[in-house]
Parts: structure tokens; sequence; C-alpha cells
């Protein structure tokens, strides 16, 4: 749930290096362009991580899914566990920052 309308005191200081870093002159912007290069530098970081498994497996994930459901790949290895685990919650992460960003950050 997201608030509509919260008020916060962010010490002078912290206030300060924030309009420093991002060159934003209020901080409300400075906050919402660190928030903006957070979630790209995230989602730059999982793209990058979901092409690792990409090229491991030389698919995508759906037709991973599909490989170890009909045994072409070993489902049962804790390898292929993990990266099955992993493979899915970077989607999972990725389709959530980018629903957070376009949601969140293109209002005005």
């Amino acid at each position: 749930m997201l608030v509509a309308s919260l008020e916060i005191a962010i010490p002078p200081d912290l206030a300060e290096s924030i309009i420093k870093i991002t060159r934003e002159r209020r901080v409300d912007a400075a906050l919402l362009t660190m928030i903006k290069e957070y979630l790209e530098l995230k989602t730059n970081d999982i793209e990058r991580r979901i092409e690792n498994y990409e090229k491991k497996y030389k698919t995508n994930f759906a037709n991973f899914k599909k490989d170890c459901k009909s045994g072409k790949i070993y489902a049962y290895s804790h390898e292929v566990e993990e990266d099955y685990r992993e493979w899915e919650a970077l989607l999972t992460l990725k389709k959530y920052y980018k629903e957070l960003a376009s949601r969140w950050l293109t209002k005005k």
C-alpha cells in the first residue's frame, strides 16, 4: 500500500549530501532521482544475471522450466534446483522493479 502523503524528517547533512550527489535542487527531486537510478542499476544487474542463465542453459526460463518438467534437464540436481529458484526470483524482481518504475516514477 502506498501512502498518499507522508512527511519525513531528513537530517540537514543527509539532505545536503543527497542534493550534492544527485545535483538536484530539491530534496524530493533528489530522492526520486536516487530511487530511479537505484531501480535502473538493480534492473540492469538482474538482466545481466538472467542473461548468464540463458547462456548457461542456452534457452529462456519458460523453456528451461518445460525442460525440467519433461526430464530433458535433470531438475533434481542441487545446481539445477538452485538455478531454477534464483532465475525465477530474478524474473519476479525484474517485473516488480519495472512495475514500480512505471507506476511510481513516471508520476508528475
